[in-house]
């Protein structure tokens, strides 16, 4: 089953579940125990960390980290699992300051983030669901970050599905 966020990264091929990691762990976990779901696709967009990857360049990712910008500076901690596991990061908010994206790049070798992924990842682990996220990059995490991502989405998500498309995922 391929799964969206919605609003604007909306496709045919994919059942919408929400923005952010909450919506997405309460609606997929809805679809999974009213389906029979063998495999997951999670698909959308993220924002780059470092500019060594280029706009519209398309990512496979197989799990998700929730690392927040404070721990940088250590200014925060958490008594969950945070090992890093992935090139992913996803939280609930989107950095808009390049400088901090980079430090996340430098010291967790992250190549982004996607609002979506952890909580995906999250609730196919939960149900033992085989997943993975495919994504493609329509910012930088920089001041722009969401202008940026509004001129880029449309185009985007032509690019996204005809990945898909060519890869035999539909």
């Amino acid at each position: 089953m391929i799964i969206c966020a919605g609003n604007t990264e909306n496709y045919d091929f994919a059942k919408s579940v929400g923005v952010g990691n909450i919506q997405v762990a309460i609606n997929l976990s809805k679809i999974i125990l009213e389906n029979k779901v063998k495999r997951l696709i999670f698909v959308g967009s993220m924002g780059l960390y470092t500019k060594e990857n280029e706009l519209f360049s398309i990512f496979e990712f197989d799990d998700a980290n929730n690392i927040e910008l404070s721990s940088l500076n250590n200014q925060s901690y958490t008594p969950l699992n945070s090992t890093i596991s992935s090139k992913l990061n996803s939280n609930n908010f989107i950095c808009k300051d390049f400088s901090l994206a980079n430090k996340m790049y430098e010291k967790y070798s992250f190549i982004g983030e996607n609002m979506e992924a952890f909580g995906f990842f999250s609730c196919a682990k939960y149900f033992n669901i085989n997943a993975k996220a495919i994504l493609i990059a329509t910012n930088y995490c920089d001041e722009n970050a969401h202008s940026t991502y509004l001129n880029n989405y449309k185009k985007a998500n032509e690019l996204l599905e005809n990945y898909l498309e060519n890869k035999g995922y539909l």
